[in-house]
């Protein structure tokens, strides 16, 4: 009896520990663009209990961090310590992990690394944090060339690289391990911890097969697997190149993105490792590429991007909802679309733009059904572009845990901004017809003005040059449902405020 309470405690003890880390309470975004004065690489913090975003490298030369790379942060503090762009593993301080400077060897490596700043697959490496042992830390990587076979990108080798954290607080590498020699798809490197907290599942399907090769990862044995598998429908590299795969908070579930619109699920036991219940849930064939996939906070929606077009697929009855398109062009005639999405410590999900673009977008209420789910476009403008989509992280929202009271949102520049607050008020909300809005200090410049965007991102007002501190606005005209405001002087918002109109 005395073994068995022991062991549930230790379950207990490690589910606590993993619903109060920060490993993702920073996130590094950008691409080495070598213009003086503008930074390279921006970030997205979510420490101090406020989102802001900010610099975090400037200057870098050949290292930028997007979807073929990832990053982990200390779990204490929230900074982060290791990142990689796929070529190589780096720590804070911009220093090369020693030993780590050849990843994933083979043509991608020699064409994109050598010269280059960026390993081309996406979602083809995974930082994970050894979750009994803060000292060490595992890359999970794969290789990528053309096949003249195949008549395609094809990966051969599937590593796992052993990083340890020494006594001085540098980090090198220890091992790295063969753990697959054949054929597998590109891409989707996922995890999630297993059943007791101690270890994290991961896997790789056979090219142009229905054959997993799935793994438990840490712990005194560091690697145990493969476990093969074959279930479900055949996943043909072609469909699932470039769609997101990510598992659900809760662990139960395993869901990829493909092109023929019609995202394939599977049921998981994060105990046993086992697949079951596939099937394949469809959504608008709208003729752009699939992208991005993540699920809600408490796993009931499934969120999938293709290009323009944001949809919600809901579990319980697999019905669609399309919540959101958006594509427009930012001041430096970047297009700015819908990619990856990541689950937030702050209960949000993030929307990356798709391109080398400044701008996040972010579903507020992803817990919400439908357009309850509060999507804003643009809601974050880094102070340096993106590397086309976010960086690779594993499922770190064990069982949806996650913090509402992070503030959000944020200025440019990193300093909080209201919601509201000290800076606008607008009432009634919701409104009908007139909407009053009152602003708290203010002096007359034809540089203040008032935006307001549906929850598609359009822009449906624009009042420009204001001239009082209080006036009203009509929202007679307007669709009932849910609109975001924003104040801005000279061109910065200051503020933002919800509105809901109805009638």
């Amino acid at each position: 009896m005395k073994k068995l309470l022991f062991i549930i405690s230790l379950v207990s003890v490690c589910a606590f520990s993993l619903k109060a880390q920060k490993w993702d309470y920073q996130w590094p975004l950008g691409y080495d663009a070598e213009i003086p004065g503008v930074p390279d690489i921006g970030m997205l913090d979510f420490n101090s209990q406020l989102v802001k975003v900010d610099t975090f490298l400037q200057d870098v030369i050949n290292f930028g961090i997007g979807a073929s790379g990832s990053f982990v942060c200390d779990k204490e503090t929230g900074q982060v310590i290791l990142m990689t762009n796929g070529c190589r593993v780096y720590d804070d301080e911009f220093n090369i992990v020693t030993g780590s400077d050849t990843l994933s060897p083979g043509s991608s490596y020699f064409n994109y690394c050598i010269n280059g700043n960026n390993y081309p697959v996406k979602q083809s490496t995974i930082i994970l944090p050894e979750l009994l042992n803060d000292s060490i830390f595992y890359v999970l990587h794969k290789d990528e060339m053309i096949s003249s076979v195949f008549q395609d990108a094809v990966s051969n080798n599937f590593y796992l690289t052993t990083i340890v954290q020494k006594s001085d607080a540098s980090f090198q590498m220890v091992s790295k391990r063969h753990l697959l020699s054949i054929p597998i798809g590109v891409g989707k490197v996922t995890a999630c911890v297993n059943h007791d907290g101690t270890k994290w599942w991961t896997w790789v399907v056979g090219y142009d097969t229905n054959v997993f090769y799935k793994f438990l990862v840490g712990g005194i044995d560091t690697i145990q697997g493969p476990f093969v598998q074959e279930v479900g429908g055949v996943l043909y590299n072609k469909l699932l190149d470039i769609g997101q795969a990510a598992f659900s908070p809760d662990t139960k579930t395993l869901a990829m993105n493909a092109d023929d619109k019609k995202v394939k699920v599977y049921d998981f036991d994060n105990e046993t490792g086992e697949l079951s219940n596939f099937r394949e849930i469809a959504y608008p064939d709208d003729g752009d590429y699939a992208r991005g996939l993540v699920f809600s906070p408490n796993s009931r929606f499934i969120y999938v991007t293709s290009v323009s077009n944001l949809y919600q697929i809901d579990l319980q009855d697999n019905s669609v909802d399309h919540i959101a398109y958006h594509l427009s062009v930012d001041e430096d005639n970047w297009p700015v679309t819908i990619g990856y999405m990541l689950n937030g410590p702050d209960c949000r999900v993030y929307l990356d733009a798709g391109s080398t673009t400044y701008y996040i977008h972010a579903i507020h209420q992803p817990n919400e059904k439908g357009l309850n789910c509060l999507f804003q476009a643009r809601a974050l403008r880094l102070p340096a572009n993106q590397n086309h989509e976010f960086p690779n992280l594993p499922m770190y929202r064990f069982d949806g845990a996650c913090d509402s009271s992070i503030v959000f949102p944020v200025s440019a520049v990193g300093e909080a901004m209201a919601m509201g607050g000290d800076v606008i008020m607008v009432y009634p909300n919701p409104v009908a017809s007139e909407l009053n809005i009152q602003l708290s200090s203010f002096s007359k410049s034809e540089w203040a003005s008032i935006k307001i965007f549906n929850a598609y991102g359009k822009l449906v007002k624009y009042v420009k040059e204001i001239d009082s501190d209080s006036f009203s606005i009509s929202v007679e005209d307007f669709v009932p449902g849910i609109y975001f405001l924003q104040y801005l002087e000279a061109g910065e918002v200051r503020a933002v405020e919800k509105l809901i109109v109805q009638r």
